[in-house]
């Protein structure tokens, strides 16, 4: 392809207008990128080489923010070709890692002084009789027997193994809380699987008894429910009740955000009453009640899940407290801030800095003072 077919795609691709036939030789020449350098750029791009990269990068903002929910070929492909003129045209790395969904296990870490470490698995049992068992220094192995339950602590999880002939019919509860900086899973006795976010609880019987399985949360947690029409399970948030009807779903429900989210990524739940299907996402408004249902980025709900700190959301506020409550550091403001939409999302093992760097590619400013972020706009 030479210069002035690219220079025609490139042009397109801006536009949206490209056919299925310029996608593949646009596909084509992506795939071969590494073989290509600046000169194979069209001449009238090179008046400003930092200023059109970012010009790309802002075009795709742009039109991935009017298709959020619709993740179209376009869409996908045009994101390749944004990182790709960022890298030929000389911005650098620095972008293209910000963009892309970094794998753990090939990310290199790069410390800076007094850089806010990511958080990690640990929470804390508060037993039914109020003592506490801290689980990120608890070595693996049975960490208390509770009403004939015994409960065991291996690698981040916590299991409970009810033994019938040893449990008895008292309801007892048990509550595990996870601070900032930290996640921890949970087995349930019924073989309910549950995800905790950090900053976040789940109130629970130790043994499920009667004609309904009910627990308690706060802040975020993701479900894998064993599911039992006989003895259905619900989950009880911010004065919300969420149904299983054979589930995998995620509830945001932190005091800080203005809706409670149940996001259904299998099965069915019922938020209130109103039913749910697979891809849905309802919204609670804390102030009214009301409640939307809508289209769901189901990736996006459950990145923190898959070790991913998600960077998309509606206001570059709600990023900050997601980063405030993984990296326990408190978030101020300092004047006004850019009202952009934000993608992709960076790996929960950097540290901070890398963070904050990604975000300078969105026009903020963020600068780390001890415990506090500064924030602004650049």
């Amino acid at each position: 392809m030479d210069k002035q077919q690219l220079k025609i795609i490139l042009d397109k691709y801006i536009e949206g207008t490209c056919s299925e036939e310029e996608l593949q030789v646009f596909e084509q020449w992506y795939k071969t990128l590494d073989e290509y350098s600046k000169e194979n750029i069209p001449d009238e791009y090179f008046g400003n080489e930092s200023e059109y990269s970012i010009k790309m990068l802002q075009d795709f903002l742009s039109l991935k923010a009017k298709n959020k929910i619709q993740k179209t070929k376009r869409i996908n492909l045009y994101f390749k070709v944004a990182v790709a003129a960022i890298i030929i045209l000389g911005i650098g790395t620095g972008i293209f890692w910000k963009l892309y969904r970094v794998s753990r296990s090939k990310q290199t870490i790069t410390v800076v002084r007094n850089d806010a470490a990511p958080g990690h698995d640990g929470a804390v049992l508060t037993l039914a009789d109020g003592s506490e068992v801290m689980l990120d220094s608890t070595a693996s192995g049975a960490v208390a027997q509770q009403a004939g339950v015994q409960v065991i602590n291996a690698k981040g999880q916590l299991v409970y193994n009810e033994n019938s002939t040893a449990a008895t019919t008292q309801i007892t509860y048990n509550t595990l809380t996870t601070p900032k900086a930290r996640q921890y899973k949970l087995v349930l006795p019924d073989g309910t699987k549950v995800w905790l976010n950090s900053a976040s609880s789940i109130h629970y019987p130790v043994a499920f008894s009667g004609k309904e399985r009910i627990v308690e949360i706060t802040g975020e947690a993701y479900f894998e429910v064993m599911h039992n029409a006989a003895i259905p399970f619900k989950v009880i948030t911010a004065g919300n009740t969420i149904e299983d009807i054979g589930t995998e779903f995620d509830i945001n429900a932190y005091e800080d955000e203005s809706n409670t989210k149940t996001t259904l990524l299998q099965g069915a739940v019922k938020v209130n009453g109103t039913l749910l299907h697979p891809g849905e996402e309802a919204s609670i408004s804390k102030q009214s009640g009301a409640i939307a249902v809508s289209k769901a980025d189901t990736d996006d709900a459950i990145a923190w899940v898959n070790g991913q700190l998600s960077l998309e959301c509606d206001n570059i506020q709600t990023l900050l407290r997601r980063i405030g409550r993984w990296y326990n550091v408190d978030i101020k403001y300092d004047g006004s801030l850019p009202n952009t939409a934000l993608f992709g999302s960076v790996s929960r093992n950097v540290y901070l800095s890398q963070v904050l760097k990604a975000l300078a590619a969105y026009g903020v400013n963020a600068r780390q003072q001890g415990n506090t972020v500064i924030v602004s706009a650049k």
